[in-house]
Formats: structure tokens, C-alpha cells, sequence
């Protein structure tokens, strides 16, 4: 079971590092040209004249940290760092809970930080969808304190956030 569970979310992290970077595009960064790294709780390093985030918080930099190498040899060292509880979660696509009568549906006036922080630090999942409504900037601040939990959890990974209404406006235009 646990080497199902390795080779899922293997499967999962590896899709989701290469999704926006092929192979190609890292070898044409080499020399490497620093991106601008966006952050909230994660402490930098700064190592050989470049900038990573330090996700662990060990205070080194580890391959996965390592934006210069690929995709596989940083998504294999993730792996090896997560524990069970971490590799399940990233199989788990939840509901981000909301404050409100409704808020185990989604459904409030922003997020529940403490639930958030529960499912993410001690469930390990980081894979939700969002129900709320709201302007553009409003979602886009709530999304961020999401994020800001996800980065200062035990390995920093990102939380990916999905949004139903959009994909199913997206499919009712087309008919």
C-alpha cells in the first residue's frame, strides 16, 4: 500500500512540477537566470550568488528546493522527505472550510484559517476546492493565506486550489 501511495503521488508532484516547465526551458536557463521567488513565511537562501526558499526550514538547501534541477530529481527527493500521511494527502482534493452556518460546505465569509491549518499541517492534504464568492481581490486574499499555510508547513508544498464555477461556466458557454 504505502508503494502505491509513493508511486501515486509521484505520479501527481512530477505532473505538477513539469506542467509549466519542460525540459527544454530548463535547459535553456543555463546559465541559470534567478527567478523571482514569491514568499510569506519561508526563509531565503542565498547561495552562489541565487535565491531559494527554504520550504523545510532545515536551513539548506535540499534538491527539492532547488529550482535549477529537473523536475524528476526534485520531485524523487520530496517524495523520500514525505511521510505516509503527507503522500495520501496530496491524493485528497477537499473542500476549503469556510467561516459561516455553512462553512463545512465551503460556503462563508472567508476561509476558516484553523481548519485550513488543521487539514493542511496535520492531514497533509494540499489539494482543495474553493466555494466562496466574492471580488477578485477578495478571493485572491483568502487563496493567499491559504497559501501561506501550505509554505509554512513541514515540507512548504504548495496548495493547489480549484474553482467548480469557473470550469462549469467554461463548459455551459460552449453549448
Amino acid at each position: 500500500m504505502f508503494s502505491y501511495l509513493r508511486s501515486m503521488t509521484m505520479v501527481i508532484l512530477f505532473v505538477s512540477l513539469t506542467a509549466f516547465t519542460s525540459m527544454k526551458e530548463m535547459s535553456d536557463r543555463a546559465p541559470w537566470k534567478q527567478p523571482t521567488l514569491g514568499y510569506r513565511s519561508a526563509q531565503i537562501l542565498h547561495i552562489d550568488q541565487l535565491d531559494f526558499k527554504d520550504l523545510n526550514h532545515n536551513g539548506k538547501l535540499d534538491p527539492y528546493e532547488d529550482w535549477r534541477l529537473a523536475p524528476e530529481v526534485r520531485v524523487t527527493d520530496l517524495l523520500r522527505q514525505m511521510k505516509l500521511e503527507e503522500l495520501a494527502g496530496v491524493m485528497v482534493h477537499g473542500t476549503l472550510p469556510a467561516i459561516g452556518t455553512m462553512g463545512t460546505l465551503g460556503v462563508g465569509s472567508g476561509y476558516d484559517q484553523q481548519q485550513v491549518k488543521r487539514a493542511v499541517k496535520e492531514h497533509g492534504v494540499n489539494s482543495f476546492i474553493t466555494r466562496l464568492t466574492g471580488t477578485a481581490k477578495f478571493l485572491a486574499e483568502e487563496n493567499n493565506r491559504v497559501q501561506e499555510i501550505g509554505e509554512a508547513s513541514r515540507l512548504g508544498i504548495p496548495v493547489t486550489i480549484s474553482q467548480f464555477r469557473l470550469i462549469l461556466a467554461i463548459t455551459l458557454s460552449k453549448f
